[in-house]
């Protein structure tokens, strides 16, 4: 539901995607690709994130653990 919204009102987003380990029970990693700054804060204010937060908040153990990635070229 929350990726739907995402995919379907975020024309900045290129991938947002949960992954469930293979390894260890219960261990999720959500991975959002946004084309800029910009976009991302637009997706942190949307209606559609609001709406869904009070519903993911109860499935976080703790705070959850963010980090930010850079592009790496592989071309040379």
């Amino acid at each position: 539901m929350q990726a739907a919204a995402v995919r379907a009102n975020e024309p900045g987003n290129r991938l947002y995607e949960l992954f469930r380990s293979q390894t260890v029970p219960d261990s999720y990693t959500l991975v959002e690709i946004y084309e800029d700054e910009a976009v991302l804060a637009a997706h942190r204010a949307s209606p559609h994130m609001a709406k869904s937060r009070p519903l993911t908040t109860p499935f976080l153990i703790g705070p959850p653990v963010m980090d930010a990635f850079d592009v790496v070229s592989h071309l040379g």
